[in-house]
């Protein structure tokens, strides 16, 4: 990342929206509404009740690695092109607030747009049509990526609050969530399906055993406002292991499938090997032009298995399809 490229990307970026609701009502940091009714009212039970449907409604898959820098956000990405290419609208969501760079991936660094760091939800609410409207888009699907260089670490209400309205205004948000450290503080990920990369070494493993321990057992915190224990909770619902050799290794991986099912007890949808061309574009801030060849039966079996996690209705294909024809890359 150039010193050209955090100047043009600094330079383009909006400065920190305030884009919450108050009663049908959409405000902006200007203190201008925008909504069905003016001047805003106060919230009654009625709202509420509403909120929490939609809360208890949220359609989200929560892609997971003990690893860092195994490729999780690129099978995420690769995922969400299946996905859509199977008529599902869908968003991308970065949780990974101590690393991020999902935008980086994407090749989006320099689009103008929100970032995570730059969403403020002082009422724990935002409306999800403003948002959809500020986010920066890649392959017809908004993005919010998180950027800790450029600002400061989100709080977790107006990470809670953002993954509501992308959760209100798509089909499916596709959240990457690192090692699963937010997950005890974002309430709505609780008991949604979950996507954990494992790579196929010892040590990757060893650290897959700890997290799926920590994903058993619930990432249990205690909310201070309302003095119980576990209100927030982040217990993972159904937990889809897709396996990773590691990046540089010739030959068999460390660990086969097989070994690795046996030490985990899990069964595994599939194993992919990372492919050099696809490393380099992520790695040189290039983006993600399109899945390679050697992943499209992983990722067809993991777009199906997540459509009937989450209760989506299978469409056919359409006829467009950004796999590459046989013989060409």
């Amino acid at each position: 990342m150039t010193s050209t490229h955090q100047e043009k990307s600094r330079s383009q970026r909006p400065p920190k929206r305030m884009l919450y609701r108050e009663s049908g009502a959409v405000r902006t940091n200007s203190g201008q509404y925008r909504g069905s009714r003016w001047p805003p009212q106060v919230a009654g039970a009625e709202q509420g009740i509403g909120e929490a449907k939609a809360a208890s409604s949220l359609r989200s898959v929560v892609f997971l690695s003990a690893c860092a820098g195994a490729g999780l956000t690129t099978l995420l990405v690769m995922c969400a092109l299946t996905l859509r290419e199977r008529g599902h609208a869908c968003a991308l969501m970065d949780m990974d607030v101590e690393a991020g760079g999902m935008d980086v991936v994407l090749g989006l660094e320099a689009d103008s747009g929100l970032r995570l760091s730059d969403v403020e939800a002082p009422l724990g609410r935002i409306d999800s049509a403003a948002l959809d409207h500020e986010l920066p888009k890649w392959e017809a699907m908004s993005v919010l990526s998180c950027d800790p260089w450029n600002g400061a670490t989100p709080q977790w209400w107006d990470v809670e609050a953002a993954l509501g309205a992308l959760g209100r205004g798509h089909e499916l948000v596709l959240v990457d969530a690192a090692g699963g450290q937010c997950m005890g503080q974002v309430g709505l990920l609780a008991g949604q399906p979950c996507v954990l990369l494992v790579e196929l070494s010892v040590l990757g493993l060893a650290r897959t055993r700890v997290l799926l321990r920590r994903l058993a057992q619930g990432m249990e915190r205690e909310d201070e406002a309302m003095g119980k224990l576990g209100e927030r909770g982040g217990i993972a619902g159904k937990v889809l292991l897709v396996g990773i050799e590691p990046r540089g290794f010739k030959g068999a991986p460390p660990v086969s499938q097989a070994e690795a099912e046996e030490f985990l007890g899990r069964s595994f949808l599939g194993c992919v090997r990372p492919q050099a061309q696809l490393a380099a574009d992520v790695l040189a801030g290039m983006g993600i032009e399109r899945p390679p060849r050697a992943y499209r039966k992983p990722l067809a079996a993991l777009a199906e298995r997540i459509e009937a996690e989450i209760g989506l209705e299978a469409p056919a294909p359409a006829r467009r399809s950004f796999w590459p024809k046989a013989g060409k890359r």
